[in-house]
């Protein structure tokens, strides 16, 4: 009998490519830090706008969490952001970091939200679960040009 030779876990970054390639509606997905730093990021998006992407996306989703706390409604659950061109969805995946997925004018924002939240759940061990707390820790950027 043949023995079975299991088959190598995919990188994160290849998971978050397939994901964006996957799902219609989504142009690009960044994993971000919630001190802003770029985690993992799809393919097509320049490693240059990934670090930016991941400071926006990072200090969005502090003013918005900080937001509800100070105003006493609790966690933040998310943030839809809409412009000409489509949406941004951001959404929490951990105490650690988040994930920011840029849409589609056309994308159907419910749908993606689900299928975020369901890879979000599916992810979620492989993701950084706290926001380091040494000055001058090592930072791994990942991504598809990495």
């Amino acid at each position: 009998m043949a023995e079975h030779t299991p088959s190598p876990i995919p990188a994160v970054p290849d998971l978050v490519s397939d994901f964006a390639a996957a799902t219609p509606g989504i142009e690009h997905v960044v994993v971000f830090t919630h001190d802003s730093l770029v985690h993992a990021y799809s393919s097509g998006l320049s490693t240059q706008h990934a670090e930016q992407w991941a400071a926006l996306l990072g200090s969005l989703w502090s003013m918005a969490d900080r937001w509800a706390r100070v105003a006493d409604r609790g966690a933040c659950s998310h943030i839809l952001h809409k412009d000409q061109a489509g949406r941004v969805l951001i959404l929490p995946a951990t105490a650690g970091c988040g994930i920011g997925l840029l849409l589609s004018s056309e994308s159907d924002t419910k749908q993606v939200a689900f299928a975020a939240q369901v890879f979000v759940d599916a992810l979620g061990p492989r993701l950084p679960q706290e926001v380091p707390t040494t000055v001058g820790a090592a930072i791994h950027l990942k991504g598809a040009a990495a």
